[in-house]
């Protein structure tokens, strides 16, 4: 097998061993199980209100998040009015009689077992030495596999789906978090599939002219806009840094390693024009696939899961989609001329 045949092959199995080894929903990135969508939960506010305790919505709609700094304890209530969280000084506790313990466990929940009993009496177990919990509170958000009628007869208008409550008890007085569940329509994703097609024709005319710096430039610019796409969802995630190191290295590892392929390309451009093109298009395909195909829902979601503006986040997969397919589509050309060369 010739050169060129060889390095052609090699990135059309790295590549085929990219999508079947990430075998992912339409929806590839998500946060704490909640992927790009039209649903917004909006806090209104804790009242009474305590100084010292703060509640937030964090994780695109996902959790609740409750801080208490104060000497007092805080108890979240369950689903049936029981304890179920405890947060105060000595740490966060659950109480692993209350069903809601296994409920929010995940956002779409999971059976309480058999000793879970709301009515028994408290069996309190340590989860963190901190001051903030954080959970899943399926009040707060929509857990239906369809969505409510009144969006499915005009979801492309705004609907007030719910108001809801979280009950907790502090220094003895009931009070409630509550806020808003809502269906806030998308924008047009036409846009931004324009966008795509206008990068995919840039790149390509370019790599008409000037293959090797065309593929470089683009891969570069590919590499750092996922790398804003990914840490920006990474973001998302409440809690330590450690967290979102965590999300990079194990839901991102692709994209990660798709970064380390482009720099090494970056690098061989000069000395290895060739090679550094066939690195260039491994990065391009796993880009182009999970930065850019896997997330096209986020192109007319109202939410996706991402620490900065919305827009930013349907510009990234645009270009990831538009870019990454460019550099595929020069680098078959390349591969195409070499073969055309050869056997004439």
């Amino acid at each position: 097998m010739r050169p060129w045949a060889r390095r052609a092959a090699a990135t059309l199995a790295a590549t085929v061993a990219v999508v079947v080894g990430t075998a992912l929903p339409a929806d590839a990135h998500t946060v704490s199980g909640a992927g790009a969508g039209n649903y917004r939960t909006t806090l209104t506010g804790v009242s009474p209100a305590i100084p010292g305790v703060t509640v937030r919505v964090v994780e695109n709609g996902s959790r609740l998040s409750l801080a208490n700094t104060t000497a007092q304890e805080a108890v979240v209530l369950g689903y049936e009015d029981e304890p179920y969280l405890r947060v105060g000084p000595d740490g966060v506790f659950e109480n692993v009689r209350s069903p809601a313990t296994y409920l929010n466990a995940s956002r779409t929940g999971r059976q309480a077992p058999p000793t879970a009993d709301a009515k028994a009496a408290p069996q309190w177990r340590r989860v963190s030495t901190g001051h903030t919990a954080l959970w899943h509170d399926h009040r707060i958000h929509w857990m239906g596999t369809t969505p409510p009628p009144v969006v499915k007869a005009a979801p492309s208008r705004y609907h007030l789906i719910d108001e809801w409550t979280v009950p907790f008890t502090y220094d003895g007085v009931r009070h409630t978090v509550g806020g808003t569940l809502a269906w806030v329509p998308g924008p047009s994703p036409a846009p931004w599939r324009g966008l795509a097609v206008v990068a995919f024709g840039v790149v390509v005319l370019a790599g008409r002219r000037r293959r090797v710096a065309t593929v470089a430039a683009a891969t570069a610019l590919l590499v750092a806009v996922d790398m804003v796409h990914t840490i920006g969802i990474a973001a998302v995630n409440a809690g330590p840094w450690t967290v979102a190191a965590k999300y990079l290295l194990t839901s991102s590892g692709v994209s990660v390693l798709a970064w380390v392929v482009g720099a090494v390309s970056l690098a061989m451009t000069r000395r290895r024009p060739d090679d550094a093109m066939y690195l260039a298009a491994f990065a391009g395909a796993s880009i182009a696939l999970l930065g850019g195909a896997y997330d096209t829902s986020t192109l007319s979601a109202s939410t996706p899961p991402f620490a900065l503006s919305p827009v930013v986040a349907r510009a990234c997969v645009a270009l990831s989609l538009g870019v990454g397919l460019g550099v595929l589509a020069v680098v078959a050309q390349a591969s195409l001329r070499r073969r055309r060369a050869v056997a004439a």
